[in-house]
């Protein structure tokens, strides 16, 4: 974002020696405009990079329920208490229809 034109508006108003105070609300409002739209796109650049970590979080879980999943099915014996519970706490009973 270019803060030239709002430098020279500024600049402009405080060169102006006739109405001090007014022109000091403006640059003051202009400021505040300026960081409130900082603020806006600081707070969405937040939201993105949640939402990716939230995307990457679910993909590592999905795929660590996979490792888990083969490990039960082939090499039960190796996985450790952890895992076992972690696989087990995810297990769910097959519905009627499925039997």
């Amino acid at each position: 974002m270019s803060n030239t034109p709002i430098v020279w508006v500024m600049t402009q108003y405080l060169e102006d020696e006739t109405n001090k105070p007014a022109h000091c609300s403006v640059v003051a409002k202009l400021e505040y405009d300026i960081l409130e739209a900082e603020l806006a796109a600081c707070s969405a650049a937040f939201d993105r990079q949640q939402e990716q970590l939230d995307r990457h979080a679910d993909n590592i879980d999905s795929k660590q329920a996979w490792i888990d999943r083969l490990m039960m099915e082939y090499c039960p014996e190796e996985m450790t208490s952890e895992q076992t519970a972690e696989w087990t706490r995810h297990q769910q009973p097959v519905k009627e229809e499925l039997k």
